[in-house]
């Protein structure tokens, strides 16, 4: 009984001596050591730049509709393309003088698979033409052909585009082009344009002087046979960061410039924003 009580006893001892050991421990660890804890990951920092268009890989389906916009009580009739997942970016086509929307039916897939819905218009300075009626001519009594009216008109369509959009593009040919100049030095919505083939003067208006006042950026194109009006349509604008040139030496004018691969690709990384 004896020899118990003692094992019994020699037990607690022990059990109270490690005990007071594992205090000891933690009281020096807590008075001499700063505390351990694990690092945590670490965010990156956000990117102030918002991502460039790039294509719609999630969903490339979309939707084509009909769409009217008014402008000073005419309905402008045309085509409006949109992505089905939704879309921030959305690039006017806008046909030259003489033309209807279809003008760009060899582009508009390309154009759209580089990120942007499309709004297509039947302008009232345009006709029949491709075997294909300007929607918007034939239902008008007396078109007006007006570089006055054409300019409120494309204004009445960027505005529509910038009710449903974030980053607004425009593209224009000929008449239209230089319309388009004279629109974007003072159209806010705007975000870039391109202009191809443009007439050096607008009805007495040097558009070198039109152009010089544009600040957003500028993709200028032109055929290679066409390279003296550029000259005179830039003048000393060439050196202006906003405005890149491109001169084409396949021959075709106008948007038919986008018929040869390299000035597709060079338009398609401007409306980017490369």
């Amino acid at each position: 009984m004896l020899a118990t009580k003692t094992k019994i006893l020699l037990l607690l001892l022990l059990g109270g001596l490690s005990s007071c050991g594992s205090d000891s421990r933690t009281n020096v660890n807590a008075g001499n050591e700063a505390p351990t804890t694990e690092p945590k990951a670490s965010l990156p920092p956000p990117d102030p730049s918002p991502p460039p268009p790039g294509p719609n890989p999630v969903d490339p389906s979309f939707t084509d509709t009909s769409v009217v916009i008014s402008s000073l009580g005419t309905a402008l009739r045309g085509s409006w393309r949109r992505a089905k997942a939704g879309n921030a970016n959305v690039n006017i086509l806008l046909h030259d003088s003489g033309s209807n929307m279809h003008e760009f039916a060899n582009y508009k897939d390309s154009i759209f698979a580089a990120g942007f819905d499309l709004l297509l218009v039947d302008l009232r300075t345009g006709a029949q033409k491709f075997g294909l009626p300007n929607l918007t001519v034939s239902s008008l009594v007396s078109p007006d052909t007006s570089l006055a009216t054409l300019i409120l008109d494309l204004n009445a369509i960027i505005d529509f585009a910038s009710d449903s959009y974030s980053n607004v593009v425009a593209t224009a040919g000929g008449l239209t082009s230089a319309a388009l100049i004279k629109e974007a030095r003072t159209n806010v919505n705007l975000d870039r344009i391109a202009v191809f083939s443009s007439p050096d003067f607008l009805e007495g208006e040097n558009v070198f002087e039109l152009i010089s006042a544009v600040f957003i950026p500028t993709f200028v194109a032109a055929p290679a046979q066409e390279s003296a009006s550029v000259d005179i349509l830039l003048g000393g604008s060439t050196g202006k960061p906003n405005i890149q040139r491109h001169s084409n030496q396949a021959g075709n004018s106008g948007i038919a410039l986008l018929d040869n691969a390299a000035s597709l690709a060079l338009y398609l990384a401007f409306i980017q924003g490369s």
